[in-house]
């Protein structure tokens, strides 16, 4: 009988330890580790809207509804649209400990696609483990999609250069050793030999532009080759025109190759147009050969046109020496002779 009661005993402890470890079970299972009240809420305000151009900057305040004892950082994760990562950067939003507020930029950058929209698509928000830890769930992460339209530049950008392997004759000293009744003896002589320069390196051309008038309105006069240009010009009609500066070649002996010219390439380039690396090359007929001097050598010098240039509604169009034009405007004829020379 007494075994019996010990047995009994024995049973009621374990069913209640049983029926304790269940009911904790259970607990753990239906209510939250943590619960989510008295975490932070984050809320977002696009301050720019949905329409930017290249250039611009997008803005968006990310506000918490209370301040907390750590940095959480809010992120753009793309999820579309037609930009890639060269067409713009993020500088992310960090509410740091003790604050409310913060920044997200996108920034969206100038380059020289000439698409004329382009779409972005996204999500902002807290991405990380550790901070999506730190914010209540009831946040919620704003979807993003902008239309980015292209950056055209004001500025037309001109290179030009020159270049020409010329042979010349250069004089040179040659030190001969001779005998004479058994005693040796030096002599030093002049002599010319042959060697190939570059007209890149030997002539300065300076680069002038006028208007239809006759005007100087920009120049280029560094002593550099190339010579650059950034041109920002009104509507109205305009001459490129190089001026032989100085012919670094008069000072040799003698050019041997003399027939030779020396033209002026000119590349131009305009950021989000398609006028992107456009070359042409100084037409023949204004072109001096390789032993002319310049104005510094002789007080006369020589000058030709490069080309021509349009401006009309603030676009450009490029016509060469021959009537070759490139641009949106065609069938302009110039007045060569009012040119200032």
């Amino acid at each position: 009988m007494m075994k019996n009661k010990v047995l009994y005993k024995i049973l009621g402890l374990a069913l209640l330890v049983v029926g304790a470890v269940a009911c904790d079970t259970a607990s753990q299972d239906t209510e939250p580790v943590i619960s989510p009240d008295g975490y932070a809420v984050a809320t977002f305000v696009n301050k720019t809207g949905t329409t930017v151009s290249e250039g611009d900057t997008l803005i968006y305040e990310v506000t918490l509804d209370k301040t907390i004892d750590r940095a959480v950082t809010f992120s753009f994760r793309k999820t579309g649209g037609t930009c890639n990562a060269d067409d713009y950067s993020v500088e992310p939003a960090i509410i740091q400990p003790y604050t409310k507020k913060a920044n997200l930029l996108i920034i969206f950058h100038e380059d020289y696609d000439y698409a004329a929209t382009e779409t972005l698509t996204g999500t902002i928000g807290a991405f990380s483990i550790a901070d999506k830890y730190l914010l209540n769930s009831a946040t919620v992460n704003p979807t993003l999609t902008v239309t980015v339209n292209n950056y055209v530049s004001d500025i037309l950008s001109v290179y030009l250069s020159w270049a020409q392997e010329v042979t010349v004759e250069e004089i040179v000293e040659v030190e001969l050793t001779a005998e004479e009744y058994g005693n040796e003896y030096t002599v030093i002589v002049e002599d010319t030999v042959e060697v190939t320069v570059d007209v890149a390196d030997e002539v300065d051309w300076d680069i002038l532009v006028f208007d239809v008038d006759g005007n100087l309105v920009d120049m280029g006069a560094t002593a550099s080759n190339p010579e650059e240009l950034e041109l920002n010009l009104p509507d109205g009609e305009y001459t490129i025109y190089a001026d032989l500066w100085a012919n670094g070649l008069l000072g040799y002996y003698s050019i041997v190759d003399a027939e030779l010219t020396m033209p002026i390439t000119a590349v131009f380039t305009r950021q989000g147009t398609d006028l992107i690396d456009f070359e042409i090359v100084q037409d023949p007929s204004q072109v001096p050969t390789v032993d002319t001097p310049g104005y510094d050598d002789n007080g006369t010098g020589f000058g030709g046109i490069v080309c021509e240039i349009l401006v009309s509604g603030g676009k450009y169009t490029i016509i060469e020496y021959d009537g070759t034009e490139t641009g949106p405007v065609k069938g302009i004829k110039f007045q060569r002779s009012q040119i200032r020379k």
